[in-house]
């Protein structure tokens, strides 16, 4: 269980991680990802909140979060291969409207 309650939390600190260096809320990030904005507060929840740090994100949606924040699934999930550039994201990023 600890092995699964830590991948989580390096989950959650990469998704916030990649959330800052896109300049993106949690509502800009759903609304990137065609997710809820409830889903991407349950992923980023701290540690607080135990119901929330037992759910990780689907496959679906890590796949919509990984390309709306313009970083590697593995990366994302894992920490395998590179974390997003600050210089880069800000210059070739733009913030996404409802459809």
């Amino acid at each position: 269980m600890t092995d699964r309650l830590e991948l989580l939390d390096g989950f959650r600190q990469r998704l916030q991680r990649a959330m800052d260096v896109r300049g993106y809320s949690q509502l800009d990030t759903a609304r990137a990802a065609h997710l809820s904005r409830q889903a991407i507060s349950h992923m980023v929840a701290p540690e607080t909140r135990p119901r929330a740090r037992k759910m990780g994100p689907q496959l679906f949606q890590l796949k919509k979060l990984a390309d709306a924040l313009h970083v590697e699934p593995g990366w994302l999930a894992f920490g395998s291969g590179n974390p997003p550039e600050t210089n880069t994201a800000k210059e070739n990023d733009r913030r996404l409207e409802w459809p």
